[in-house]
């Protein structure tokens, strides 16, 4: 599963949360460098699923919310 984050002010909190909840600590690290951290690190996450609305609906899954494992 993807799961995307806008580098916006106003969301940029849910990015540094992912990469806290995979245990890259912030620390003296640059953004990128928390970043270039995180693969192959685990965390737990949420998914929900639902169905598309309109006249041919589809079942999707998405990641809705991350914790530390």
């Amino acid at each position: 599963m993807s799961l995307t984050f806008f580098l916006t002010d106003a969301a940029l909190w849910r990015l540094k949360k992912f990469l806290d909840d995979l245990g890259v600590k912030e620390g003296n690290l640059t953004l990128k460098a928390r970043i270039d951290r995180a693969p192959n690190r685990q965390c737990i996450v949420t998914i929900r699923h639902g169905m598309t609305k309109g006249d041919n609906p589809t079942a999707f899954a998405e990641i809705t919310q991350t914790a530390k494992l």
